[in-house]
């Protein structure tokens, strides 16, 4: 099991390094499917951008809205490692190119990549309980380090800015949804007084140590197990499909599935 941990948090010889490579190579092979099913190729310099918001887009709108820098600016390895992994996933052909799409090596960098942005969002959850001042209707700083904690896992889904809220438009896609319940959990793990215990005490049973790294194991661990499911199952895998569907039906809301008919798009997510 401790294995598993330092493996989850990232704790082992260049592991972050690593991570951040999946991550960038992720997000650059992205930009190239984007680039690929538009039918328009971009300039080089557009797509270095683009793979630039994509990827850290949420490690700049979470820092900046605690008035802190973004984190490409405080992590000097991230602008030349983005660059070669862009040039890498979108100008390299032949070998190279059929490596990284092997299903194998997609797993891996699947699975990196979701280990490294779980950290991420788990990072931006401790900088913003260190920050954030609990208010008088709760013991913790609450929603604000949950909100945060989803952005910083997510925010590349908003830029660039003229996007606007448009991948909302017929659901919220699995990465928001994701970074949502993961800083959820990560933050009443961790700080909450309350509901931490029981969380606590369930975690016990196979987990011992630092409640923080104890959280960022768990988060990690469950984003790569559904990430895994989604490429073994079906992409539109989520578990928590079943509790979406009981309060659609109890609140009378319309669903994804529902919007995407009257609207004639296909849903993006349960």
């Amino acid at each position: 099991m401790d294995n598993a941990v330092n493996f989850l948090t990232q704790n082992w010889e260049y592991g972050a390094e690593v991570c951040l490579a999946a991550f960038a190579l992720f997000h650059s092979a992205r930009v190239r499917k984007i680039e690929k099913d538009s039918g328009k190729q971009m300039f080089w310099a557009e797509s270095l951008v683009m793979t630039y918001m994509m990827a850290f887009g949420g490690g700049i709108l979470a820092p900046f809205l605690l008035g802190k820098p973004p984190v490409m600016l405080v992590n000097d390895l991230i602008v030349p490692l983005v660059a070669v992994c862009w040039f890498v996933s979108n100008r390299a052909e032949g070998p190279i190119f059929a490596l990284m799409n092997t299903p194998i090596m997609k797993q891996v960098i699947l699975v990196l990549s979701e280990v490294f942005r779980a950290n991420s969002m788990c990072e931006i959850v401790v900088l913003s309980n260190s920050i954030l001042k609990p208010g008088k209707h709760y013991p913790i700083a609450l929603w604000g380090p949950i909100l945060l904690g989803t952005v910083g896992g997510c925010g590349g889904l908003f830029l660039p800015l003229d996007k606007g809220i448009k991948e909302l438009k017929n659901g919220a896609p699995w990465s928001l949804q994701s970074a949502f319940y993961g800083s959820m959990f990560f933050n009443l793990f961790v700080y909450d007084p309350n509901v931490g215990p029981y969380l606590r005490d369930a975690a016990a049973l196979f987990l011992e140590g630092d409640l923080v790294v104890q959280g960022r194991a768990i988060v990690a661990g469950f984003l790569c197990v559904v990430a895994l499911a989604q490429t073994l199952i079906s992409p539109a895998f989520n578990p928590f499909t079943p509790v979406h569907n009981l309060v659609y039906t109890v609140t009378g809301v319309p669903n994804p599935e529902a919007v995407a008919v009257a609207t004639g798009e296909k849903p993006k997510a349960d």
